[in-house]
């Protein structure tokens, strides 16, 4: 198994973020961006396999997220998330592969068509240029439940996310959960700021600026789907390869708009096979 190695990055605003990585640092870069209320451990099994391929695999914990700190004003905005990757990208002194789920992803296509500090690829998983509102908004009210209240114990989180993954066959043990629970006061919180979802610079991009912004995209391109996600539906797939019309396109079978966590090796496979796709053009672009 490859090491982790953690260590901490000033992102923008002074927020410190908390970053784990894998592989030699000589090797072709990978920024994995987690989905809004998860962590950097919700990448861990991939970038250890992304790592064993040849690559140097980073996740960190994007603000309000995990061990990296909220901003003071607890208000959040895309522009700083996006700031935040560039950050962490500059440690790396060249492009990496943005690989995003959920509100990463939103954040990997803005940040990647950013020059000097462009993508050398893209990867987003559920998530396209627009949502199913229906299937966001469950997402949400998911999210917010729990948020002020937290939970009388681990066991009762883990009821509670069994209720919301009720297709899986292996649900998530009170134990699995503790990376992604802070105790305070008695009870346990998610580890993230409510604020996220209330913050009006977390809706600021709209469709049309997204569109603008896939229009640049020339790196190469993957987007995967959870066959049974509610969030990014046949529609908005055919929105997004209409308007990035070079991507590769994938469907997790038998996963939900959590793609990794629901059939993480399925989803194992097909990031594997686009990397390595795509390390011939990565090892020719950092070696320049």
């Amino acid at each position: 198994m490859t090491p982790v190695r953690t260590t901490r990055v000033n992102g923008a605003g002074g927020v410190t973020l908390v970053v784990d990585s894998w592989g030699e640092q000589t090797n072709p870069p990978v920024i994995f961006l987690h989905g809004g209320g998860q962590n950097r451990h919700s990448w861990r099994r991939t970038a250890q396999l992304v790592a064993g391929l040849g690559w140097h695999a980073t996740a960190f914990d994007m603000r309000g997220h995990g061990d990296t700190g909220w901003p003071e004003d607890r208000q959040y905005d895309l522009a700083d998330y996006v700031a935040d990757v560039e950050a962490v990208g500059r440690i790396m002194g060249r492009s990496a592969v943005l690989v995003g789920a959920s509100l990463g992803g939103i954040v990997a296509l803005l940040a990647s068509t950013r020059v000097p500090s462009s993508a050398s690829a893209l990867v987003m998983v559920d998530v396209g240029l627009s949502v199913n509102p229906a299937g966001s908004q469950r997402v949400k009210s998911f999210m917010l439940r729990h948020a002020e209240t937290g939970f009388d114990s681990l066991e009762e989180a883990a009821e509670a996310v069994a209720g919301y993954l009720d297709n899986r066959t292996r649900l998530r043990t009170p134990e699995d959960l503790r990376k992604s629970l802070v105790r305070k006061d008695g009870r346990w919180f998610w580890r993230w700021d409510p604020n996220i979802l209330t913050s009006p610079g977390m809706s600021r991009v709209e469709t049309g600026s997204l569109k603008q912004v896939a229009h640049q995209l020339t790196v190469p391109t993957l987007l995967i789907r959870g066959g049974l996600s509610d969030v990014l539906d046949d529609e908005r797939v055919a929105e997004f390869i209409e308007n990035v019309p070079h991507a590769l396109y994938r469907m997790v079978d038998d996963a939900t708009h959590m793609v990794s966590g629901d059939d993480n090796d399925a989803f194992n496979s097909v990031i594997c096979d686009f990397f390595e796709f795509i390390k011939p053009l990565n090892i020719i672009e950092n070696t320049r």
